[in-house]
This record gives C-alpha cells, sequence and structure tokens, in this order.
C-alpha cells in the first residue's frame, strides 16, 4: 500500500489564497526528473506495439511487492488485453508467467485479462483500499457480439483476491462511461473518485454536435458499485491554446487538499504533456503557475518524446523525493496501432513541485492569517546554500513579534525539506492573544518550496 499524502499542517504555494503580499519573489513550476531509460518495454509477443500503454501500480504488502497492470495490445488486433509485472524494488521488473491464459501452442504469459472478441478493454485501475475484495478495479470495456458489432459500453467492476485472477461484473456499474478514465481513493473522504469525460460526450458526437471537446466529469462512489455524478469538474478556457483538450486528470489527496496531473492533448501537434490543477475540496480546480507541464516531453528523438501518461497511482513517498511510474510514447497521438510506448520513472522533491523564487537581490512574502491559538513550531522545505533566507513572525496586524525577527532566524539547514527554525526567542511559537499570526519570509536567490505549521 503506498502512504496517504494527506497532511493538513503542510502549506503549499499552488496559488496565492495565504500569501498576502509579495515583491521580488516568483512562483516556479518544477518538472519531474525522469530516469533516462524505461524500465519496461513490450518484449512480448502479445504486447506487440502496447497501443494502449496506461498503467496502474500498487505496493502489495503480502506479497511484499509491487504490481504493476498495464495494457498490452498485440500487432494486427482490434483487442486489448491486460497484463502484470512485478517488482521487489519499482524499478527492476518481472513478467511472471501464469495459469490465467496461454496461447494456443500451451505458452504461459502475464496476461490476467486477456483478449475476447466480445470486449475491448482500454484500462484497469487497480485500488486496494475499497472495501471487499484485497484488489479492486474498474475497466472500460466495450462489449461486441461474434461478428464483432458493438452491443453495449461502459465502466465495469473487476475485483481480485491476489490481484492476478479477476472477475468482471457481467454489466457496467456506469453504462455508457468512457473510455479514458482515472480512478482514485479518497482517504479524507473515504470514497472513490473517478474522472472521465463529460457523461454525453459521445452521443453528442454521434448526434453531429460540433465544436466538442474532451473534458472531466467526476463521479463518486463508496464501493465501486453506487456511483453519484458531481459534475463536470474542468475544461480547457480562452487562456489555453486553440486546439488544447483534456485527455484524463488523476487526482491525489495532497497535503491540505487534492493534486490534479492533467493529461493535456495539443491537437495541432498531436502531443500530451501533463500539468498541475489543485482543489481544496476535489470539486472546484484551479489550474497551476501558468499551466506550465510539470512532466515536459521528453527530447527529439527519445523514447518518451510525443506522450507522457502518468500511472492512475499517487506519488509514492521515497526518502526526500516523491516517485512517478509513467507510459511514454515517441509516436503521434493518432499513430494507432503503430504506437511505441515504454513505462518509465520520474521523481521530483518531496512537496516540490511549485516553489516561490526570491530574486538576486532579494525579496518578500508575507502568509498567513495562521493559527495561533497554541504554540507551534515552523519547518521549511527550502534550498538556500547560494543566497539569504530568514522568517519573521509577525502579529495578525503586522507587527514583528520581539525575539522572533529576521536578525533573530537560523535554520538547522540551508537545503532540506524540513528544516527546522529557529529563533533567538526560541524554537516555538508562542500562543498569540487574538489566535493569528503572520510570517514574513525574506528569500535572496532562495527556493522555498513549502512549510509545515507544526503544534509545538
Amino acid at each position: 500500500m503506498i502512504p496517504d499524502l494527506v497532511d493538513d499542517d503542510l502549506h503549499l504555494f499552488f496559488d496565492d489564497a495565504e500569501i498576502l503580499a509579495r515583491e521580488g519573489i516568483g512562483r516556479r513550476v518544477n518538472t519531474l526528473r525522469r530516469e533516462p531509460a524505461p524500465v519496461l518495454i513490450g518484449d512480448r509477443p502479445w504486447e506487440s506495439a502496447w497501443q494502449g500503454g496506461w498503467i496502474s501500480v500498487v505496493h502489495d504488502d503480502e506479497a511484499n511487492h509491487y504490481k504493476m497492470l498495464y495494457v498490452a495490445h498485440p500487432a494486427g488486433s482490434k483487442f486489448h488485453g491486460v497484463c502484470v509485472a512485478t517488482s521487489t524494488d519499482g524499478v527492476e521488473w518481472e513478467k511472471p508467467e501464469l495459469d490465467v491464459y496461454a496461447l494456443p501452442d500451451g505458452t504461459r504469459t502475464n496476461v490476467v485479462l486477456p483478449w475476447e472478441r466480445g470486449s475491448t478493454q482500454t484500462l484497469l485501475t487497480l485500488l486496494d483500499r475499497v472495501p471487499g475484495p484485497r484488489f479492486q478495479a474498474m475497466t472500460y470495456q466495450v462489449r461486441r457480439d461474434v461478428d464483432g458489432t458493438p452491443t453495449g459500453r461502459g465502466m465495469f467492476r473487476g475485483v481480485s483476491d491476489d490481484g492476478l485472477h479477476w472477475t468482471v461484473d457481467d454489466q457496467p456499474t456506469l453504462p455508457g462511461q468512457g473510455d479514458r478514465m482515472q480512478l482514485a481513493w479518497d482517504p479524507r473522504r473515504q470514497t472513490c473518485m473517478l474522472l472521465t469525460r463529460h457523461r454525453h460526450l459521445s452521443v453528442q458526437r454521434q448526434a453531429g454536435v460540433k465544436g466538442l471537446k474532451r473534458d472531466m466529469d467526476l463521479w463518486e462512489s463508496p464501493d465501486l458499485l453506487t456511483w453519484a455524478h458531481r459534475g463536470r469538474m474542468l475544461w480547457p478556457d480562452d487562456d489555453d491554446p486553440a486546439g488544447t483538450e483534456f485527455y484524463s486528470m488523476f487526482p491525489a489527496a495532497y497535503g491540505p487538499g487534492y493534486l490534479g496531473f492533467i493529461e493535456v492533448y495539443h491537437t495541432a501537434d498531436e502531443t500530451l504533456d501533463v500539468q498541475l490543477a489543485w482543489s481544496d475540496d476535489a470539486r472546484r480546480w484551479t489550474r497551476v503557475a501558468g499551466r506550465q507541464p510539470v512532466m515536459p516531453l521528453g527530447g527529439e528523438g527519445a523514447w518518451d518524446s510525443h506522450w507522457i501518461m502518468l500511472a492512475s497511482t499517487p506519488p509514492e513517498p521515497l526518502g526526500d523525493r516523491l516517485r512517478f511510474w509513467y507510459a511514454g510514447t515517441c509516436t503521434h497521438h493518432g499513430a494507432a496501432d503503430r504506437h511505441r510506448r515504454a513505462f518509465g520513472i520520474a521523481t521530483i522533491r518531496r512537496d516540490g513541485f511549485v516553489s516561490m523564487e526570491g530574486e538576486m537581490f532579494g525579496g518578500s512574502m508575507v502568509c498567513g492569517p495562521l493559527d495561533a491559538r497554541q504554540a507551534r513550531r515552523l519547518t521549511l522545505n527550502m534550498r538556500a546554500e547560494t543566497g539569504a533566507a530568514s522568517v519573521e513572525v509577525l502579529t495578525s496586524k503586522g507587527e514583528p513579534v520581539e525575539g522572533f525577527m529576521s536578525a533573530d532566524c537560523r535554520f538547522s539547514s540551508l537545503n532540506a525539506v524540513d528544516a527546522e527554525v529557529h529563533w533567538r526567542g526560541g524554537s516555538v511559537v508562542p500562543a498569540q492573544p487574538d489566535g493569528e499570526l503572520l510570517l514574513r519570509f525574506n528569500l535572496q536567490s532562495t527556493s522555498l518550496y513549502s512549510y509545515r505549521w507544526l503544534l509545538a
């Protein structure tokens, strides 16, 4: 099980909601650091081009290894299957030979949901926290009759006790919905969140409605069986370049709110990158910091030069960094069965998606008001080895608190994700009479990623 990332003491800088004033300080989106080579490639006959390369990763605590479910698309087939790979460290992956599905010659495979003439499976998103069977998932399927004619489509629930042997319901729990979707467990509200295309997109297209774009609706369920439609969540607007569409978004409960990783489709050049969104309540989403990619495409000729798809998995804490698995493509969106995909790893500094950057000659930023009804401690996620930084404690009226001014400030480290802040007045900020205070950050050639305001 990958740990929850909920932390109400964490303060992030995705927007200016808590920033009352700033001068000489800018906001920067920090991109994920990718490993240069993929960690998993298509090297089996039944995988071929991996036309549907979406993946989902979970740590199986009982088996003491990671499981990756991914979609494979054999050459010459119209259909998709779901395969599994396992790893003890998330880096070196093996493809087990299972008794679930064998080729006509008896060769065992790592297929857990086989290709069938009666269905097309494009994604299976794995969860291990929903009440019920140990592993549950949602898969989009188009059911077909013997001659290939579609007979229905929608989202189907799958269950498994070991993550390898799956049973998929006969009827969809979300009829007519799909095809691209992201499924996530919300530990804060104990519910499943499913984001997919707005619910009438396909029928509107069939009816001849012009100018439609891919965007996202939110559905919620406690058990993957009963769903409530929460409405249209996020869509391209006038600040996006012409031809921008949202292919999908993976939502993750993170810090005091929700972080969204948007798979943004640029129709002009048929490429897709990943941008950020932020929400306090998983309902109202805002775009982050000029809509710059947090996961840009690989360089010219790279294996991930045209399409980036993060796994349907929350970021995994790994020391002072967060780890992501992703699928990358060196072919255009419209390449169909000629796609070339592989799977890779990227990381980023913990809580470091966005940083506030102090200019060369220095700047300041006032944040708050913060809860000061009880004594608190302050830790910073910052990098200041080549510059200068300090923090001042102010009353709610903006007056300095004696012993907690800029000249009194010291740090346990100038480059750490949890640097402790100390002042001449001590490392504990006393409670304030009116229960509130402000923090003024003075930054010169310094990156401030986040801070934690902790009970002493």
